[in-house]
């Protein structure tokens, strides 16, 4: 990784030997300011949540010096500060020893709630031309391949253009929504691709300056300070205030499968408790070595482990996430007695059988959600 005047400037993937970043126009955790007039919400002045260059600013547009720079055993950290007018940038590039990812720590200090500004972090990937995907709940979607088709829909009736126009029927929305991650893949069979993980929810896949670039540049959107959609009295979204974001760039070969799971990890990371002596006890103390529940095959994502609602068993949801038909198997610490699968609330529909030792299978079908409630 090599640091340049705004942020990396370059990212070099020995194990693939390609350049991951494409940096002639932004450096890679760049901080963009755009001007965001229109309503939160959308009005008929201005286009669906559209940006313009008015007051347009970067990060290159200001010195950006090196605070701290710190090598530990896990990790080396590199923190630079920018003094932007409306707030007072501050970044730590996180780049480990046996990892094949950055993280970036990204804090908007004494945002001052500056009226009609969007801010974004930038992240320009090295593809000339690239399918672009992100986390939806219990899947993904592809840009232009995932989507609904409005040309399919009946024709329409008087009230139905703002539905078209705010959901992208006339048009490609230029955001999504996603949860854990987005990402820029080659179009190419065993091609290489950047997905990039985030704490946030909004974001934009590309360039929307003067004179566009024609390869991806992944964004996330820090904040957006629109005019609300109520008018009386007229209220802003100011959010004025201090703010920190994380956010992890994660290279691969192939497509989104082979580091989707590195993200959900990012976001959602372990979290490690240590027993006082007191509390210890000969009944509670558990091998060195164990798993509590185990999920097979590794496509298949678990998002709720609980208590059922109407007795003492447990629930069980998980999905498929990439696409592929396969054999669940599921094993507790302690052998399964009984199992079935349910619908959403938890009734039964058909029992499923035990094995032996203590495990139960079922076949899943691809992107398909699934809930169980086993007996132990």
């Amino acid at each position: 990784m090599t640091l340049g005047a705004s942020g990396i400037k370059s990212l070099y993937d020995k194990r693939l030997k390609w350049e991951v970043l494409q940096t002639d126009k932004f450096d890679a955790g760049e901080v963009l300011q755009f001007t965001a007039p229109g309503l939160a919400f959308d009005d008929s002045e201005h286009p669906l949540e559209d940006v313009g260059m008015q007051d347009f600013d970067q990060t290159s547009h200001h010195a950006f010096p090196f605070k701290a720079f710190t090598r530990g055993p896990i990790r080396t950290t590199a923190v630079r500060e920018a003094a932007f007018e409306h707030f007072r940038l501050r970044e730590r590039f996180h780049l480990y020893h046996l990892l094949d990812r950055v993280d970036i720590e990204l804090e908007l200090i004494d945002w001052d709630g500056q009226k009609e500004r969007e801010l974004r972090v930038a992240f320009p990937i090295n593809l000339s031309e690239a399918r672009l995907s992100y986390e939806a709940p219990f899947g993904k979607v592809e840009m232009g391949e995932d989507e609904l088709n409005f040309s399919l829909l009946p024709p329409s009736p008087v009230s139905l253009p703002f539905f078209l126009k705010l959901y992208g029927g006339d048009q490609p929305l230029p955001f999504r929504e996603a949860i854990n991650w987005i990402d820029a893949s080659d179009e190419h069979y065993l091609g290489h691709g950047c997905l990039s993980a985030s704490d946030r929810t909004v974001h934009r896949f590309r360039d929307e300056t003067d004179h566009p670039t024609s390869y991806p540049v992944l964004q996330h959107v820090l904040l957006s300070t629109r005019k609300s959609v109520a008018w009386n009295p007229v209220c802003w979204f100011t959010q004025k205030g201090s703010y920190r974001y994380r956010m992890s760039l994660l290279p691969h070969g192939g497509d989104w499968r082979s580091r989707y799971r590195g993200a959900i990890d990012f976001n959602y990371p372990l979290l490690a408790f240590v027993n006082s002596e007191g509390q210890r006890s000969a009944e509670a103390t558990v091998s060195v070595e164990g798993s509590f529940f185990r999920l097979e095959p590794g496509n298949l994502v678990l998002t709720t482990l609980k208590k059922c609602e109407d007795d003492d068993h447990l629930v069980i949801r998980f999905y498929e996430a990439e696409g592929f038909e396969c054999q669940a198997r599921l094993r507790f610490s302690k052998p399964i007695t009984q199992a079935w699968t349910t619908n959403l609330i938890e009734e039964e529909e058909h029992v499923l059988p035990v094995s032996e030792d203590g495990s139960t299978q079922l076949m899943v079908k691809p992107w398909e959600i699934v809930t169980l409630k086993v007996a132990l």
